[in-house]
């Protein structure tokens, strides 16, 4: 019995093997991804709202209700292929579908961030769905829990690195320009490409 438990706490210490790899890519593949959507999203009434485009008074919050009802069906419906076709093709294919949302806000134009908020829940649908696999296909039964919470702990720290960003750079604001509509959508997609790069060139795959 204490040979066993000394196997188990053996194997539940941090090895920098390839499965490990693998998942420290795919959590900060989603932590560059929702420190780009989280403030994103945040400030989207707003820019919504002190943009001169007339494009309506509640298209923010349609937008986000298609970008979380697409997301749920394209969850539903694509775990077969991806257990076909791998998890790194989609892995980035799904980062760099959360562009969408984006470039509908720099557009403005209402048929853009409708179909943009669509992209943006497909992408959400697969991500949510690639990520969790390659640490359930990247971990034992021993060290399941502990990658978990690895993933769980880089996936939140977008919420702090994407809220810092937005008190550093729009504390202080009390209207969103044009220059600043930009300047912030275009960092949004320059950290979802990132993003897709990270998983493109460190995500590959093993078997346990």
């Amino acid at each position: 019995n204490e040979y066993k438990s000394y196997l188990r706490v053996e194997e539940m210490a941090i090895q920098i093997s390839r499965p490990f790899i693998n998942i420290i890519v795919s959590s900060v593949v989603m932590c560059l991804v929702y420190t780009a959507f989280f403030p994103g999203v945040a400030i989207q009434e707003a820019v919504l709202e002190d943009s001169k485009a007339d494009l309506g008074p509640v298209i923010g919050y349609i937008s986000q209700g298609l970008t979380y009802l697409s997301s749920v069906f394209v969850a539903l419906s694509c775990p077969l292929l991806i257990g076909t076709l791998g998890t790194k093709p989609f892995l980035i294919c799904g980062a760099l579908l959360y562009c969408g949302i984006f470039v509908g806000l720099l557009i403005l134009k209402s048929w853009m961030i409708y179909v943009g908020s669509v992209l943006t829940g497909v992408g959400m649908g697969i991500i949510w769905v690639v990520c969790p696999k390659i640490v359930a296909d990247n971990s034992t039964e021993v060290t399941l829990q502990r990658n978990s919470s690895i993933f769980w702990c880089i996936y939140m720290m977008s919420m702090v690195i994407g809220n810092t960003i937005v008190y550093c750079y729009l504390g202080s604001v009390t209207m969103v320009t044009t220059t600043i509509r930009v300047t912030a959508y275009s960092f949004c997609i320059g950290a979802i490409v990132l993003s897709s790069i990270v998983g493109a060139c460190g995500c590959e795959a093993v078997s346990v």
